[in-house]
């Protein structure tokens, strides 16, 4: 805990609640902000008769001084229990003391904390999960830009917490459940702020600017209510997803476990290797069919990025762990998953087709979904986005096949990776842009844009022959230049030239960049018809890290660490300005001058580029990649 690390409370007008709870962790101005999302503040119960009751009859009486306030709780006007809440140097703390006496029908008290997700997406990562919305302690609740508290029980029955809400109404809750110690005894939940160490070869002061923000990748949803589609299986609390009241989505996992990777260790007895297999498995267990498909999000089962997302973050999993036990449980499944992919291939000549066709003006009913999760633009049949993340999928099986000394598998996923290797720069190649491809359609159309983030992908995976690779990144690097674009702050826009009308989702509006000129001028830099879609800069950066390019994009990550060290949006955030869910308020998406033009507002993906202040060091790097290396080089 740094010493400016603050916590900040203000005691309900009456009874033992809340009206205002906030944390900075950095030292900042966000404790004048409020967390929760109403000024009559938290809710408050004791059971009693195995029912739970409003607190107000059993209060004796309240005291508050500086920085604490104390409740005397009690029946037939004896006093059973003191509820103390104070501030000091550990941050916050809780109390219940049982003041002994005969009088014991008050049972548990129950706190719930009713946090605002237009403030912030604030959600919890605990040592354990109890589906479907319970947790165990210890646990960190995080708060986007805020900071993170780590919560720890001492004495009496383990504590139990809850954590619920809904995407409608913008309702987030946080619920403790305290045991009433025995009499003469104290139990205290501490709130402590923590902050995550500063990374082997990592620069302390960059860490300092971006170790908060860190978490705001690592988001757990809320239990149920989760999906708005059709076909939507709701999850239980736990399960990663886009912000806590948001959709779980698949095809994101891939990038979520290789921030995972990066931090293992998020806090004494929470592990990063347990959130993310919790969620994999309720991928494998729920939405995973027999033939092998995953379900990107809703009822989604034809984007070709879910499957090998899963697979690779399976891999992750097991990277982490080494649990070897849990790898060959699930083997199978993922076996299955990934011989579902290859299947993909057909026509036979290493790269996979997706189902969709990609050919232009086929993506138009306002319902259809795209080939991948960027599911505005209408790429399709030999997509470069699938099958880099195929390639990385095969090698990964391959490596666990390895670990588990099954010969034949390591070979059969071997001899697919190298296939898919040979044949992905000949055929994504484009000699007349010379581009990669974004996709080339069913009909045989090429469909290339400078998609710095699109191309940059399968030059991390070592896809691309080197002398190539750095031409291509050449090329990418002066266009940047000539279109003007200056705002390195906000990451490079997903395209750098206008995707045409055929080649966008003909049934969405303008709002979500569906253009109604031909060339896709009209809704030029917004939403993902180039607008800067952060998530994507991750894959340019590390593209140059892979071809020993790093100093050439250490502007732009400068840059964008920078803002994130500053406050941007009333709320705090830089890359967030809260859970939105309002096009075009939201700031996951930027114009080049920096106005949003998303709807979620908070979207885990904006913070994947924080992963370049490690993987610009070749050990970090190396710790995502090396399946692929190993394997290409014959280890």
């Amino acid at each position: 805990m740094g010493s400016a690390s603050e916590v900040r409370f203000v005691p309900a007008p009456t009874g033992p609640g809340f009206s205002f709870l906030s944390w900075d962790t950095e030292g900042g101005p966000q404790t004048k902000l409020n967390l929760l999302r109403n000024y009559t503040g938290s809710v408050f119960q004791v059971e009693t008769g195995g029912q739970w009751m409003d607190v107000a009859p059993y209060v004796l009486g309240t005291e508050t001084a500086d920085g604490s306030t104390t409740v005397r709780l009690g029946t037939a006007g004896k006093t059973e229990l003191l509820w103390k809440v104070q501030t000091n140097e550990r941050g916050m703390v809780w109390s219940v003391q049982h003041l002994g006496g005969a009088d014991t029908s008050i049972a548990a008290l129950r706190v719930l904390l009713p946090f605002n997700p237009v403030m912030a997406a604030t959600t919890v990562l605990p040592s354990r999960w109890s589906p479907p919305t319970g947790f165990c302690l210890p646990a960190i609740l995080s708060a986007a830009d805020f900071g993170q508290l780590l919560i720890r029980q001492q004495g009496g029955t383990a504590v139990t917490g809850t954590f619920t809400g809904d995407r409608g109404s913008h309702v987030i809750d946080v619920s403790f459940t305290i045991p009433v110690p025995a009499a003469g005894d104290t139990v205290a939940l501490t709130f402590s702020p923590y902050q995550l160490p500063t990374p082997r070869g990592v620069d302390a002061t960059t860490w300092k600017k971006i170790r908060r923000g860190w978490w705001n990748v690592l988001m757990p949803c809320v239990s149920g209510n989760i999906g708005s589609g059709p076909g939507s299986v709701p999850a239980p609390a736990g399960v990663l997803a886009n912000n806590p009241v948001s959709d779980p989505v698949s095809s994101a996992y891939l990038f979520i476990g290789d921030h995972m990777l990066l931090q293992p260790n998020l806090a004494p007895d929470i592990s990063a290797e347990y959130i993310l297999r919790y969620s994999v498995d309720w991928w494998l267990d729920k939405r995973t069919d027999p033939s092998g498909k995953v379900v990107s999000y809703y009822d989604i089962n034809d984007m070709l990025d879910a499957p090998p997302s899963i697979v690779v973050a399976s891999w992750a999993c097991v990277e982490m762990s080494n649990d070897l036990t849990w790898a060959k449980a699930r083997i199978a499944e993922l076996e299955r998953i990934t011989d579902y992919v290859a299947s993909r291939d057909i026509d036979h000549d290493g790269i996979i087709e997706s189902p969709k066709s990609g050919n232009a003006g086929t993506l138009s009913r306002p319902d259809d979904r795209a080939a991948t999760a960027m599911d505005t633009i209408n790429s399709g049949h030999k997509e470069i986005y699938i099958n880099a993340f195929a390639y990385r999928a095969f090698c990964c099986m391959a490596d666990l096949e390895k670990r588990l000394q099954r010969k034949d598998q390591y070979a059969h996923y071997a001899q697919l990776a190298n296939h898919l290797r040979q044949a992905f720069y000949p055929t994504f190649y484009s000699p007349q842009t010379q581009l990669l491809s974004w996709w080339i359609s069913e009909d045989g159309q090429r469909h290339d844009y400078w998609a710095p983030g699109i191309i940059g992908l399968p030059i991390t995976y070592g896809l691309v022959p080197a002398a190539q690779a750095k031409q291509i990144l050449s090329r990418i690097e002066a266009k940047v230049k000539e279109v003007g674009f200056t705002r390195l702050d906000i990451g490079l826009p997903c395209v750098l030239t206008p995707i045409r009308k055929a080649d966008y989702h003909l049934g969405v509006g303008a709002a979500y960049g569906g253009p109604s000129r031909e060339d896709g001028s009209d809704t030029f830099q917004h939403y993902l018809n180039g607008g800067c879609l952060v998530s994507d800069q991750i894959h340019w950066l590390n593209a140059h890290y892979r071809m020993g390019l790093g100093d050439q994009v250490k502007p732009e990550l400068d840059a964008m660490v920078a803002r994130q060290a500053n406050p941007i949006f009333p709320n705090g955030g830089s890359f967030q300005n809260g859970i939105i869910n309002s096009q075009p308020q939201g700031a996951e998406f930027l114009t080049w001058n920096g106005q949003t033009c998303g709807y979620e507002g908070h979207l885990v993906y904006s913070w994947f580029f924080l992963q370049g202040v490690l993987t610009q060091h070749p050990e970090y790097l190396k710790k995502l990649v090396h399946p692929i290396t190993e394997l290409a080089h014959g280890l």
